[in-house]
Formats: C-alpha cells, structure tokens, sequence
C-alpha cells in the first residue's frame, strides 16, 4: 500500500540519482573538452547547468531525508542519521563555498584566451581534486543509508 512514507522515500531517492549522478559526470565531460580545441567553455557552461540541478536535488535530498526521519521515527541521534546528515551539510558546504565560486572563475577565465590558460589548469586540477573528495562523501552517504551502522 502506497503512504506517504513511501512518497518521501520515492522523492529522496530521485533526487540522490539526479544529485549523484549529475555531478559524477563532471570530471567526464571536462576530460573530453580537455581533449577538444575550444570545447572548455561550453563544457564548463554544462557543468554550471548540472551543478545548478544537481544543488537543487541535494536540497531535496536532504529534506526529504529529515522527513523520512521524522515520519519513521528516527532519533535524531541515531549514528547512521545523524553522520548522513552532518556529511549532507559538509558536502553542501564545500560545494558552495569551494567548489561553485572556482567553476565560475574557471568560465571567467576561459573566455580571456590563452593567457589565462594556466590559472584554468590550476583551477581545474583544484575543482577535480574537490570532486573526488565530494564523489567520496557522496559514496559515503550512500553507504550509510544502505548498512545504516550503529554503535
């Protein structure tokens, strides 16, 4: 039967496939601009668009997770919710304040030509290291809702 547990829970996991997925094809398509005279700047404005989405869909993430919680009667104490939901805040964190502001300097200056060519590959190395490190987390959490550990 169909209740509005199972919506949240529908909800939440549509918006971690469109989050995670999204955002694990970053590194893909900047390879392949890497790869292509003059691809950077569209495959940087991709990026951009699927980041704005992908935002979206961690925000939705997120609270429907609290909403599961709460319509479940999780405590909020509970090890797996409560990692899952500081990892959440971090992830998003490092995202808007780290990993957004050096995507938007990274099309700024991939529209100035060839001089600033090596702030970009710097930027670029910077924002890929960032990515693994949110891939991580976001495999993490995935890890957590699925064996949902306790002590």
């Amino acid at each position: 039967m169909i209740n509005g547990y199972l919506v949240v829970k529908l909800l939440h996991i549509l918006a971690a496939i469109i989050g995670v997925g999204f955002t694990s094809t970053f590194g893909i398509i900047m390879a392949n601009a890497a790869n292509s005279d003059g691809a950077t700047p569209f495959a940087l404005q991709t990026v951009s668009t699927l980041a704005r989405i992908a935002t979206w869909a961690f925000t939705v993430a997120i609270v429907t997770g609290l909403a599961m919680g709460h319509l479940g009667n999780i405590a909020p104490a509970t090890l797996w919710f409560a990692a899952s939901l500081v990892i959440s805040i971090v992830a998003m964190g490092i995202a808007g304040g780290v990993a957004q502001p050096a995507l938007r300097k990274q099309i700024a200056l991939a529209s100035q030509g060839e001089a600033a060519l090596p702030e970009l590959r710097r930027l670029g190395l910077r924002s890929a290291r960032v990515g693994m490190f949110l891939s991580l987390l976001s495999l993490t959490l995935i890890a957590l809702m699925i064996f949902k550990p306790t002590l």
